[in-house]
Formats: C-alpha cells, structure tokens, sequence
C-alpha cells in the first residue's frame, strides 16, 4: 500500500494523465543536461563562447547519509517519500559499518550502505574490466563489431594498442601497435555492459541458456546469498531459496543513463536482484508497478548494494545519472561538499582501476536464472 505521505510527495513537472509520465519526468529532471553560451560581439553578433552543465536540485533525492541515524541502531525516519526505516545490522554478516534501509512505499525495496567489504571491492572491480568481459562472456561489441573483444583493459594501458582488423566473424581479437582498427582505450571507453552466467540476449529480452558463457564467480555467489540472508532476516514473510547463477554488469560514464524499466527476463519473479553499486555516486529512481507512480529518487554511493525482491523485483527502476563530483553540479546547500574521492575504499591496491572509478561507475546486479 502506498504510505499516507504519498500526497505531500514532490510531482515532478506537474506531470497529468495523458501527458509525460512522473517517472519520465523524474528523469527529465535529474539527468545531466548543458547549455550553450554565446557572448556578444563588437558588432552586435553573438558568437559561441562555450558549453556549461546545468547544475541539478537534489533537494528532493534522499540521502541515508544524512539520515538522523547511528550505525548499529534501528530508527524511523519520516520523509516527503514516507517511512525509511534503518534496521540493526549488529550480529550480521555485513561489515561493521553497514547500514540497512527500507522504504514503506517500496515493500521489499532495501539499501545497504556500505555492504561491499573492502576485501571484495577491489576484487569485484578489477574482474568487472578483466576476467569478466572475456571471451566466451558477451558484451556490448559482440553484436557492433562481430569479434570476440579479449584483454581491453591491458591493451588500453599500453601505448598506442590498436585492433588487428579481421574478416573473420567468429574469433577473439588481438592488439597490435600496427593494428588498423580502433584503438584499446576507444573500446574501454565505450564499455557499456557485459553479461556474466547464461547469456543476456538484449534484443529478444530472453536468456540464451544453450550459448557458452563465464560462470558467475563464487565470491559473487557467496556474497549475495549472504546480503539476501540479511533482507531474509528482516521480511520473513518473504521466501527467498537464493541459487545466483547470473549478472549484468553496467558501465557507466558522465552523461550516461538508465532509463526506467523493469527487470522481468527471469522466469522466476519471486527470487530477488543483488544491485552492487561501485565508483561515482550515482541517483537511483525506484518507481512502481508502471511509470504513473512517482519514483523514489536515492543517491547510492561506492559499496552500496540495492536489493529488489517483492514488490519491488518486478517494479520500475532506472539510474538518470551519475556524479563524478557533487558540488560543481548541486545547487542544493546540504550537497555542496564535493564527493570525497579517497572514500573509494578499497582500491588502495588498485591505483589503475581507481583513476577508472572517480569518474566512472559499475553496477553489477546478481540474479537466478532458471
């Protein structure tokens, strides 16, 4: 049931039937937008000067951080987007600092702050540019460029690697100095997702189970079942016989988006989606069962996982933005404090994979598929 506070909800754009959708308008609202600037000349001409960003109102966007909560306590706190509720996390399996939130209009809906142990962090990240975007996984440049893209990351971090062309269709790449094609670091940057387990067939919106594919690592597997059994604890009226055996990873750069959508390719809606957050914060809108309710709209932030199961696995959900840095692009006074690059907690021993993450982010979002 949608909490009594709906009607004191924020209404983006005054949005009505028939018109642009709260959810579409929600996103209007928070993804990145610029605008040109032109200066007049002598002669009363106006020429263009250059391109500035506009910066966005997050005074709506909740933020946990900013919650009058301490670690380790349960409390409630009443907000425009009704009850959240922090849970105690003491005696679980999360680190010591974690936090764990519901949402009263979102039944089923947690975050957990801070839930990645540093000890997996930098683990995660590295496979999410290495071993996971392998051959026989599938990725964004399967279907564009027919080869099977191997060691972009390493080639992107020599000097002038480039793609050895090929009139083969069914082969794995390789890098030279001389290569002809596009250059290693051009395919980095335009990494968009990659499909871990059986594979993702973006356009038929179905898994292909038969397709050869990299299995989901045990780390991954154990780690969820984990965070499941934490939200498992909280909502025993939920059932949740959790076999992970799936991910899609997201790349994401400034100006990219997600747009709202529902995740309802598994045969199975009951069995919940373990959303991992690393890298830029990033606004994450949690709708409903379509795009006429008004979407929650909540900062996640390096290690926060995001769990959908209930209701909310099958609800709307999209992310309009990420942040390389707060404060340039805020015009709300709580968030003029730049986001703190060196809470990228973690990657100390990855100083390579951390210059990626400060102004880039990955979402891997663990699933079962029958």
């Amino acid at each position: 049931m949608v909490d009594a506070l709906a009607s004191e909800q924020h209404v983006y754009g005054g949005a009505t039937p028939g018109t642009m959708t709260q959810f579409r308008q929600a996103e209007k609202e928070y993804q990145r937008s610029v605008k040109e600037i032109f200066k007049q000349r002598r002669d009363g001409k106006k020429r263009f000067d250059k391109v500035v960003e506009k910066r966005v109102d997050l005074t709506h966007v909740v933020d946990v951080d900013r919650l009058d909560s301490s670690v380790g306590s349960s409390s409630s706190t009443t907000t425009q987007w009704g009850h959240i509720e922090q849970h105690s996390a003491r005696g679980s399996i999360l680190p010591d600092n974690a936090r764990v939130y519901s949402f009263s209009r979102h039944p089923g809906f947690y975050i957990i702050r801070r839930a990645i142990p540093e000890s997996l962090i930098g683990r995660m990240a590295r496979d999410c540019f290495t071993s996971l975007v392998q051959p026989p996984g599938t990725t964004n440049f399967n279907k564009s460029h027919g080869v099977k893209l191997a060691h972009v990351w390493e080639a992107a971090h020599e000097d002038n690697m480039n793609l050895v062309e090929t009139q083969e269709t069914d082969c794995i790449t390789e890098w030279s100095r001389n290569g002809t094609g596009p250059s290693a670091q051009h395919f980095l940057d335009n990494l968009r997702w990659a499909s871990i387990g059986p594979v993702y067939d973006w356009t038929s919106r179905r898994y292909r189970v038969d397709d050869a594919y990299i299995p989901l690592p045990d780390y991954m597997v154990e780690f969820s079942k984990n965070i499941v059994s934490v939200v498992h604890a909280l909502d025993c009226q939920q059932s949740f016989a959790f076999h992970p055996n799936a991910a899609l990873i997201n790349y994401y750069r400034e100006g990219d988006k997600l747009c709202g959508h529902r995740d309802d390719a598994e045969r199975d809606q009951t069995k919940p989606l373990v959303s991992c957050s690393l890298g830029c914060p990033a606004i994450f809108l949690m709708g409903g069962c379509d795009k006429s309710m008004c979407p929650t709209p909540i900062l996640l932030r390096h290690g926060d996982v995001a769990v959908l199961s209930g209701q909310a696995r099958v609800a709307y959900h999209g992310v309009p933005r990420i942040f390389p840095e707060i404060r340039k692009l805020s015009v709300s006074p709580e968030m003029e404090e730049p986001y703190p690059r060196d809470c990228l907690v973690g990657l100390e021993d990855h100083p390579d994979i951390k210059a990626y993450l400060e102004n880039c982010r990955i979402n891997v979002s663990i699933r079962e598929v029958s």
